[in-house]
Parts: structure tokens; C-alpha cells; sequence
């Protein structure tokens, strides 16, 4: 990925970010946009990020930085790994234990995680 990429990558993620994570959550299938600004916006991120979205997607959760197509296909690694999961529990694991598991249990490109809450993250910044 280049540096304007990188750059440019920054934008799509504050709109993640700006819903409350719940963009990845929706695009995942876990949560449902009942509200029409909301799927609207979810709408507009799909859109005018398409060709990095799945990149900005899995950066926003996991801060792992992959080029497009590399990150499509891991994405849907992730959601198959989502549903083998989900499916094994009997309930919804949801994207981020998915994708926490895929990169710590699956590939081992996440070592050494420590999981914290945003809000708490935020106020400690």
C-alpha cells in the first residue's frame, strides 16, 4: 500500500470509527441498521471506499495492514471463520471475537493482544 493510500485509508476509518465500530458490525451481517441514517451511512462508506474497504475494515479492528485484495480474501476467511465458529457455540461470536481468533489461533499474524474497551482506551489517551 502506498503512503497516499495510507493517508487516504485514514478517512474511511474515522467514519468507522465516528459509528462506533458498528459499520464493521453491519457489514459483518452481526448487527442489522434498523436506523435509515445509519444504514445510509454504512451505504455511503461501502461506496465511496470500495477499493479499500475490506484493508480499512480489518485495520479498524485488528490495526493490521494489508493491500485490497489480500484483505477481500482474508475478509471472507474471517466470516467463514465467523460462521464454523458461531455454529460450534450455537450463538453469534460476532466479527470482533471472529477476528481476533483468525489472526491470534489461525494465521498467528496477532501475538502479545491486549483487549481493552475503546471508550476506556480513549479516556487513557
Amino acid at each position: 500500500m502506498s503512503e497516499k493510500e495510507l493517508h487516504t485509508t485514514g478517512d474511511s476509518l474515522e467514519a468507522i470509527h465516528d459509528l462506533g465500530g458498528i459499520a464493521a458490525e453491519i457489514i459483518a451481517e452481526d448487527k442489522f441498521a434498523y436506523n435509515g441514517k445509519l444504514a445510509e451511512e454504512v451505504r455511503k462508506i461501502r461506496r465511496e471506499r470500495a477499493k479499500t474497504l475490506h484493508s480499512d475494515l480489518i485495520f479498524s479492528l485488528v490495526h493490521l495492514k494489508f493491500d485490497e485484495p489480500t484483505a477481500k480474501k482474508k475478509w471472507k476467511e474471517i466470516l467463514e471463520h465467523k460462521y464454523f465458529m458461531s455454529q460450534k457455540l450455537g450463538r453469534n461470536v460476532g466479527i470482533r471475537v471472529a477476528i481476533m481468533d483468525y489472526f491470534i489461533n489461525i494465521t498467528n499474524e496477532l501475538n502479545r493482544v491486549t483487549m481493552m474497551d475503546l471508550l476506556e482506551y480513549e479516556e487513557t489517551a
